[in-house]
């Protein structure tokens, strides 16, 4: 999945570092007072380095099962049938899976900058995907469908489910969507009104 940049990992950026760091130097400290310093001192410099590395061991479990989650997480959207999207609070797309570049027939990494309005909506439909982004910016999730426009101009049609996404504190950050392309039912749709019109007149 294509992303407009990618975070590095907890203990790649040295936020599980402090601990550990924590503890290496209460071991360094013990070792030094165990030369002058009687069995007693020595032990509560080491119960609380053992108690540090406990919880650098913890601090690393949670941190590799959430990255455990984040893979699944992503196996199952590079493999959905279904386009997926996330744009930022501006309405600029940060993330695509390989379906949504094939939907709209972009090639990897072409999507991530794009805007919805100006590069997917059709100029006349500006007012409605200005609605719609408003309503997810108060939180409001939305299923609709949409005729939206390929990379070379050609309308395809989409069934959308689309879900704001929120800080802890209740920011709007933007949004992710899943698309399913209905161009065909829609094409089948029209051929039946079409016929019924024929056969009414």
């Amino acid at each position: 999945m294509q992303t407009a940049s990618k975070e590095n990992s907890f203990w790649e950026t040295g936020r599980g570092a402090p601990a550990a760091l924590a503890a290496g130097l209460i071991l360094a400290i013990a070792v030094g007072y165990f030369s002058y310093r009687g069995i007693a001192e020595l032990s509560v410099l080491l119960a609380a380095f053992l108690g540090l590395a406990h919880f650098a061991a913890k601090e690393r479990q949670a941190h590799e099962a959430l990255r455990e989650s984040e893979m699944h997480y992503r196996r199952i959207i590079e493999t959905t049938k279904e386009g997926y999207g996330e744009i930022d609070a501006a309405g600029r797309i940060i993330s695509v899976n390989p379906r949504m570049n094939e939907m709209f027939g972009y090639a990897p990494g072409e999507m991530i900058g794009l805007t919805l309005v100006k590069d997917l909506y059709f100029p006349q439909d500006k007012e409605k995907i200005l609605k719609q982004l408003q309503r997810r910016a108060k939180g409001e999730s939305d299923s609709f469908e949409q005729q939206l426009q390929t990379k070379t101009g050609k309308p395809i049609w989409v069934n959308v489910s689309a879900t704001p996404i929120l800080s802890a504190e209740g920011v709007y950050l933007g949004s992710f969507a899943l698309m399913t392309d209905i161009t065909g039912r829609k094409f089948f749709e029209e051929e039946l009104n079409q016929l019924k019109t024929a056969v009414e007149q």
